[in-house]
């Protein structure tokens, strides 16, 4: 009876229920036995198109006298995307929430399209608590954009890029055109996907003119525009004015020369001014201007030179010196050091007849051909020989021979620094010593030591090797006064014949059977197996059989004895050369591997600079056996 009088409590109260459902976007749950009446209102929400909005639910119930709200219920939000006899049809659930104590539950949405779109706020019900929905709608507008202009600069008949990044939500925006003005310029451009658009323009004018980069706007973007300033410049030049020296009453030429962009300008006007004096002078072909000027006083005079510029050109400016001689009859030429090792130094100094120094107003230089360079009056030599020293002043004169002997030694050099003997055969290497600053020589013998790996000996420059040298490749280097040479590398074959190598060389990525498996190549087309194609070979009399693909092959080969040897080389190429290599062996089911990589290789348990290829040795006059090797390809 108590749950029946509840019910008839309610429903003078059921239409204020019905009517207030309605005006606020939700609905009333239908009455249900043991349950309080509930309604869920959804709120209208707007945004650019991608922005997140605020969904936002409030869930109420009718009791106890008036409407409270109902905390920790669950909202799902749902996209309607239509209504079938006054029944929503549901499509993506967009999440769920809870409420607050205050009834309300709220959650983010992206906004997806533009255009209306409508979305229900579902409150499933609860034990005491009848469910409800109610209805709202997110509205998707245009996405603002932002276009950034940059400020540039060029110089008059050149060219200028025009640039304009165009953004939304914090984003670059591709596909998009990008209109240019500038004055009477116009031109468009897409942005990349950096959201960039650039186009060139002609520099007609000096000065600064704004430009003006216009997004039109597009489907779901709204236009924007932005203005930077263009600034032309006038192309820069360069003045030389040439210094000149001469005695009072002499008339001496002034010249300048005037160039802009690496080359002489012709037709210019240069201004000349000494001491109040002035002339002007039209360029020539080569860019020089010549005027000529009489000394009419003692004592060193500063000339200007100027160009005033053009609707082109930029103006400069130049000062040079008139130096005007005294009375000094006779001059000497000193010099401190003399001889000198080439990099050393040597001061100039000029005296007149009673001693004075002069060096400061005379004039000293070196023979064509010395090098090295002044500081003033400190010469740094160069070149090995006896050169010539002069000192001037005015027409007055002095010399001094100057000798340079080689510096200490910086570099040394032998040749050949790949070779191949028989052991019975001797090789003489040729060696080249040079100093810091490029002089080279071929030191004495006796200043040579040499150092070898081998068994054999030196005489001289000459090696002669041991028996035990054979099958071998040998190191060789030279030190002169303390510097070591290049490595050499020496190989020495067996005095009755080579013998075959099995070898890969890096440079052209082939197999070949050789002699010299620091140069596999220079077994040339007779020893090629392959490094392109499969398949079974005859080379040197030797059966090799080929399998893999394209940069990973592997060469089987049996000799006489029946020992069976492979060789698998796996070989990566960057910018035509090998970057990395991986090779691996099997010798009588020895297995033996090397890596090359970063300029290095880790072969026989350590890392080896440089390129060591995995080789093995078969015995030509007597295949009795295979020996496994590494050796170094330069």
């Amino acid at each position: 009876m108590g749950r029946l009088v509840s019910v008839r409590k309610l429903l003078p109260v059921l239409p204020v229920l019905l009517v207030m459902a309605v005006l606020l976007g939700g609905s009333v749950a239908s009455a249900q036995y043991g349950g309080l009446w509930t309604y869920t209102t959804a709120s209208n929400a707007s945004g650019a198109v991608g922005e997140s909005v605020t969904l936002t639910a409030t869930v109420s119930a009718w009791g106890y006298g008036g409407f409270f709200p109902v905390p920790n219920a669950t909202v799902t939000f749902r996209v309607v995307t239509g209504w079938v006899y006054g029944w929503p049809q549901f499509g993506a659930t967009i999440g769920t929430a809870q409420t607050s104590a205050g009834g309300v539950a709220q959650i983010s949405y992206n906004v997806p399209a533009l255009g209306t779109m409508q979305y229900a706020a579902v409150y499933g019900g609860a034990f005491g608590y009848m469910s409800s929905q109610g209805y709202g709608t997110v509205t998707g507008t245009a996405v603002a954009t932002s276009l950034d202009a940059v400020d540039v600069s060029g110089y008059i008949g050149g060219t200028v890029q025009l640039s304009a990044t165009l953004t939304a939500l914090g984003a670059p925006l591709a596909g998009r055109t990008i209109d240019f003005t500038c004055g009477a310029f116009t031109d468009s451009a897409v942005t990349g996907a950096d959201g960039v658009a650039t186009v060139d323009m002609p520099v007609t004018f000096v000065g600064d003119q704004d430009y003006t980069a216009t997004f039109a706007g597009s489907a779901g973007y709204l236009g924007s525009s932005d203005t930077a300033t263009v600034t032309g410049l006038l192309n820069p030049t360069g003045l030389v004015a040439d210094d000149v020296s001469g005695n009072v009453g002499q008339t001496v030429p002034l010249t300048a020369t005037l160039t802009g962009n690496g080359a002489p300008i012709a037709g210019a006007t240069i201004d000349f001014s000494v001491e109040g004096w002035t002339a002007s002078a039209t360029t020539d072909a080569a860019g020089i201007a010549t005027v000529p000027y009489t000394i009419m006083s003692m004592g060193d005079k500063t000339l200007e030179a100027s160009y005033a510029g053009s609707g082109f050109w930029a103006p400069a400016t130049d000062d040079a010196t008139v130096s005007v001689y005294n009375n000094v009859t006779t001059i000497g030429l000193f010099l401190s050091q003399n001889p000198i090792n080439a990099g050393d130094t040597t001061v100039a100094t000029v005296v007149d007849k009673n001693g004075n120094i002069i060096t400061a107003v005379a004039n000293v230089y070196i023979q064509a051909g010395a090098g090295g360079s002044w500081a003033g009056n400190v010469y740094s030599s160069q070149k090995v020989g006896t050169w010539v020293v002069t000192a001037t002043y005015g027409p007055l004169g002095d010399t001094e021979n100057l000798v340079v002997n080689r510096g200490a030694v910086a570099d040394v050099q032998i040749s050949p620094d790949v070779s191949t003997i028989a052991s019975n055969q001797t090789q003489t290497y040729t060696v080249q010593a040079s100093d810091g600053q490029g002089n080279s020589w071929a030191p004495d013998a006796a200043d040579v030591t040499w150092t070898t790996d081998g068994a054999g000996a030196f005489a001289g420059n000459t090696y002669t090797p041991d028996a035990a040298d054979e099958g071998s490749t040998l190191d060789n280097y030279a030190t002169v006064g303390g510097v070591d040479s290049n490595h050499a590398a020496l190989t020495v074959n067996p005095a009755g014949g080579a013998g075959l190598i099995l070898a890969w060389d890096k440079d052209d990525q082939n197999f070949y059977l050789c002699s010299n498996p620091a140069d596999p190549q220079s077994a040339g087309a007779a020893g090629l197996i392959s490094g392109a194609a499969n398949g079974t070979f005859t080379v040197n009399g030797v059966q090799v059989t080929v399998t893999g693909s394209t940069n990973n092959r592997t060469v089987s080969v049996n000799n006489t004895a029946g020992i069976a040897n492979t060789l698998q080389v796996r070989w990566y190429v960057r910018s035509g050369a090998v970057s990395q290599a991986y090779a691996y062996s099997t010798i009588a089911n020895v297995k033996n591997n090397a890596t090359f990589t970063s300029g290095r290789t880790f072969i026989d348990g350590q890392y080896k600079t440089g390129f060591w290829g995995v080789t093995h040795a078969l015995d030509a006059a007597d295949p009795t056996s295979i020996t496994y090797g590494a050796t170094q390809q330069p």
